[in-house]
């Protein structure tokens, strides 16, 4: 498993998008914390804060939800960063026809090392 933590969003999204068409995963997970309860998101919309994340981009694009997740799953959206980072890698790997499955989470600290244990049954 490798890891990519975002610092600067376009910039870094910029070189995640060329690994990911060079390496071709089968995952990209994206988490982020979560205040209330840990929990999977089923869709990344096409909106950061008041604009469009793509100009022409669907409304809104799946996210693969993993076999027996062992958090909830979720099918509120927002308009946050990792909503942003979501949908363009989502937006990505539809485009590029790619195989890759994007997964995106929302834990909290306490859940972490469960979450960590059940990413490692995914590879």
């Amino acid at each position: 498993m490798k890891v990519f933590v975002f610092n600067r969003l376009k910039e870094d999204l910029e070189v995640l998008s060329k690994k990911i068409l060079s390496e071709r995963p089968d995952f990209v997970v994206g988490i982020t914390g979560a205040r209330d309860i840990s929990h999977f998101k089923s869709w990344a919309i096409n909106q950061f804060n008041e604009k469009k994340v793509l100009q022409n981009g669907e409304q809104h694009l799946d996210l693969h939800i993993p076999e027996n997740p062992v958090f909830l799953v979720s099918s509120e959206a927002d308009n946050t960063f990792s909503n942003y980072a979501a949908y363009k890698i989502a937006n990505l790997i539809k485009e590029n026809k790619l195989d890759t499955k994007m997964v995106f989470a929302h834990v909290k600290n306490k859940d972490m090392n469960e979450f960590l244990d059940y990413l490692a049954e995914l590879e």
